[in-house]
């Protein structure tokens, strides 16, 4: 198989940049198809890439209507991490920095992950953890707060709190030298299990994302 066959990706990264930039202005479309990207920023050839990204990573469905995830791409600022995140590691993919693109998209995540994680919460699960002010939770490894994210908050079950933590793993060998260098398809890989965390976390029952 090619190396960028198993995902989907396109060479007209600035048009996409454009897209996600204009999300909040241009409000729901009806439709993303090439008739609209031709219209709207100039696409003449190869729009079809740049739908089958969106549509990979969830902005779209099969028939090209936006999903609640562009919604969230549209909130100036309660999703901001979410856009940010999308749009940072298109460009490190874009400049073939996979790895970094990777620690990027970990970065935007914990924007939105750690939102929940108040400090009256966890003093009252953990009143051991020295918190006075939620910058505290930075010194906590991410790790340790994923894990007293299912075992002392209850915010999600054993099984998300397995995939945090490989998601994590997926970063930390990005990081820290480990010797794992991602390519194009599992960086997109990466982001894309992002993005499903981020939705399944809000549309959980008792979210405390919503």
């Amino acid at each position: 198989m090619p190396p960028l066959a198993k995902y989907k990706y396109t060479r007209l990264t600035r048009k996409l940049d454009s897209i996600l930039r204009d999300a909040p202005r241009i409000g729901r479309p009806k439709e993303i198809s090439a008739t609209w990207l031709r219209s709207g920023y100039g696409v003449s050839n190869n729009e079809g890439s740049i739908i089958s990204v969106l549509r990979f990573i969830g902005l779209i469905r099969h028939d090209g209507t936006p999903t609640d995830l562009w919604d969230a791409l549209r909130d100036p600022s309660a999703q901001k991490q979410q856009r940010e995140l999308l749009k940072d590691s298109i460009r490190a993919a874009e400049a073939d920095l996979f790895s970094a693109a990777h620690v990027l998209a970990w970065s935007g995540f914990t924007g939105f992950f750690y939102k929940p994680f108040t400090v009256d919460i966890v003093k009252a699960e953990h009143p051991d953890w020295e918190m006075r002010k939620i910058e505290n939770l930075l010194r906590f490894k991410d790790y340790q707060l994923i894990e007293a994210g299912w075992k002392e908050l209850g915010f999600y079950n054993r099984g998300t709190e397995k995939t945090l933590q490989g998601l994590l793993n997926d970063r930390n060998r990005c990081a820290h030298g480990s010797g794992y260098f991602p390519d194009l398809n599992e960086t997109w890989a990466f982001l894309k299990k992002l993005f499903d965390m981020i939705e399944y976390l809000q549309n959980s029952p008792g979210s405390r994302w919503t």
